[in-house]
Order: C-alpha cells, then structure tokens, then sequence
C-alpha cells in the first residue's frame, strides 16, 4: 500500500483492476455499458471503483465495455471529485447536483444525455446495466 503524506492509500493499479474486473463481468453478461450510481448514503459503487464519494451530493461512475470509464460529479463536488478520484476522467453534470440551478462556476458542464449520445456514436450499445 503506497503512502500519501503519511496515510496509506490504495495504488491506482487497485482501481484499473476493479474496473477490469467489472468489465469482465460485463462481458459476461453481455452488458455493453453500467451505470453506477452514488450517493453519500450510499457510497460504495463509486467510491470501490475510482475512490471518488458524494460529498453533499451524487456521483456515479459509467463504464463502457470498451474504453474508459467516466466519473460523473455535480457542480459542488466538482474541485474534490477532480482531486481524489482515481479515474482521469472526470464530467461534472447539473443532473448531479444538491440544488436546482447553478450556484458554482463550473469550467465545462456537461449534459447527461449528451454523454450516452456520445458514447452509442463511439462505442456498440445493446444493453444497459445499471447498480443502484
């Protein structure tokens, strides 16, 4: 276990193996892409896979097949999110968020259903999963 100033912390190489796990599992079962969704109730979907836990809001994590996966963040949780979690890349949605409208300044804000637009033009989508 690697240390960060002092307290121990799982290596990013724990996290691509979850996430490669999970894949196989997909694969398994035929899913194409699984959407996993977080509160901060609720946690553990998120946080096992790219270490990233709602502060004051939602998070979820969407793993295509094939490719990357993706952390989704709303607008308060935006800087934290960006810094802990171990998965690069990082979208920051109003879906997400505590409130209704924006109250932060966000630097790119993305639409949720743009994302699954953009993924079924890059990426062969039949079947969904989900993880509540």
């Amino acid at each position: 276990m690697a240390k960060n100033n002092g307290f121990p912390r799982i290596p990013d190489s724990e996290f691509e193996a979850r996430i490669a796990a999970v894949k196989g599992k997909m694969r398994e079962r035929n899913i194409d892409l699984l959407v996993l969704y977080s509160n901060a109730l609720d946690p553990g979907h998120v946080r096992y896979l790219a270490d990233v836990a709602g502060i004051n809001e939602s998070v979820a994590t969407v793993i295509p097949l094939e490719g990357d996966a993706i952390v989704c963040s709303g607008q308060a949780c935006q800087v934290w999110s960006k810094h802990k979690s171990r998965v690069k890349d990082v979208h920051i949605f109003p879906e997400l968020s505590e409130v209704g409208g924006s109250e932060y300044p966000v630097c790119h804000q993305f639409i949720f259903s743009n994302l699954f637009q953009d993924l079924v033009q890059k990426h062969t989508i039949n079947k969904i999963g989900t993880g509540l």
